[in-house]
């Protein structure tokens, strides 16, 4: 996917207001690394940034934002189903809890109290 078309993706799936109004529960921890163990995805973060962010089954991350800055990190979801990021160099490090809407990955950040960002993930 290119970063181009990556809007009509998203657009499908639209975020709600707050956390309570998202029609699906969290995703378990489970749930959440099959989701993303293993996979490349595409998403939107603040504008003007979209991004590719590749989720190596062995906790290491890898991402591009469409300004070309990359970073490297690692990645764990606790049994809690809360998700940590954490980057090598300057990328913003967060914890987030994940919805599932579709092959959209939705995060909310639990420090913040606000939506983070969504991911389209292609299933395996």
């Amino acid at each position: 996917m290119t970063f181009s078309s990556l809007n009509s993706q998203l657009d499908r799936a639209r975020l709600p207001t707050n956390e309570a109004e998202m029609a699906s529960k969290p995703l378990g921890a489970e749930a959440f690394r099959k989701m993303v163990s293993g996979k490349v995805g595409t998403g939107l973060y603040r504008a003007p940034f979209s991004y590719e962010m590749r989720l190596n089954a062995d906790g290491s991350l890898w991402g591009r934002n469409n300004y070309g800055t990359e970073d490297h990190g690692q990645w764990v979801i606790a049994d809690t189903g809360e998700m940590t990021v954490s980057w090598q160099s300057y990328w913003d490090a967060h914890t987030t809890r994940g919805y599932a809407d579709g092959g959209v990955l939705h995060q909310f950040d639990v420090a913040t109290g606000h939506w983070r960002t969504s991911t389209v993930i292609p299933a395996a």
